[in-house]
């Protein structure tokens, strides 16, 4: 199924420029608004944006086949044709079927919903896109603005730096929120405490690693996840899956890792040591 030239919600048609109609935005806004049947904003464009939507015309001079995710698409406001703002990809779908988009709402035209409307029919056609399994998109630390529209649209966040990241995955359930995990390790232990159910055996009782390692990128892939915990039982006695797990969550941008232990092993320097390696 192809990508559709226009979309329609129900106050907004998202209309998807060909490469010629992205050179008349720079060159010629008064022959844009014959052919698209709208009104756009008068005003220059240069700068930082002109640079933008000149790498975008080279970009599908160089990849035609691919112009849908080159191209900008304009909003434009079904009550009187105005172009209100534009949405785009940022680039092809990388090998893990990801996609970036970008957006911009001109400042008259914020606080009615627009941004959010336009975001959501977006993001519900990439998905029929077989290239696209998840959207991410970059925000601003001081743009409450644009993260609540991520968030109105399901978007989660996964990475804090100097910017926020966002991700909307295919299959992801918007009204689970999920941000910690726990991992019973092991209900072994190398205590004998009368009032706890734990006890030392012979028998080998630990969850396999491979299979918390995957549930970790999984749920890191959907949700944002802040927050992880390995407890038993004593976990050390399998320090290697314990070690297994939190480096999979660094990996993974989790910034809070807890480990309950009883301590039993803070003074046997040499399983310490196999600890440390294991990591």
């Amino acid at each position: 199924m192809g990508t559709p030239m226009e979309l329609e919600t129900e106050r907004l048609f998202i209309k998807l420029l060909t490469l010629s109609q992205l050179k008349l935005w720079v060159n010629d806004i008064s022959m844009l608004e014959i052919e698209l049947n709208c009104e756009c904003d008068k005003g220059p464009i240069d700068g930082f944006f002109l640079n933008i939507i000149n790498n975008q015309i080279k970009s599908i001079e160089n990849d035609p086949e691919n112009y849908v995710y080159h191209s900008f698409w304009f909003i434009v406001r079904k009550a009187d044709k105005r172009a209100v703002g534009s949405i785009d990809y940022k680039n092809i779908p990388n090998e893990r079927k990801e996609v970036e988009i970008g957006y911009g709402l001109e400042k008259q035209f914020e606080h009615n919903g627009y941004m959010t409307e336009a975001v959501g029919a977006f993001c519900k056609m990439a998905f029929m896109d077989k290239k696209i399994e998840t959207i991410i998109a970059e925000t601003e630390v001081e743009n409450t603005a644009s993260s609540k529209v991520l968030e109105r649209c399901g978007f989660k966040k996964y990475k804090e730096e100097r910017t926020h990241w966002w991700r909307l995955n295919k299959n992801m359930n918007k009204y689970i929120n999920v941000n910690r995990i726990e991992f019973v390790v092991t209900n072994k232990c190398s205590g004998k405490c009368k009032h706890c159910f734990a006890k030392l055996s012979s028998k080998k009782e630990s969850i396999n690693a491979e299979i918390a390692i995957k549930v970790i990128n999984d749920l890191c892939k959907n949700y944002s996840i802040n927050s992880i915990m390995t407890y038993g039982g004593e976990p050390l006695l399998y320090a290697g899956t314990v070690c297994q797990i939190h480096k999979t969550a660094y990996e993974n941008n989790v910034k809070n890792r807890d480990l309950i232990t009883n301590g039993y092993f803070s003074k046997d320097i040499v399983h310490m040591k196999i600890c440390i390696q294991k990591c």
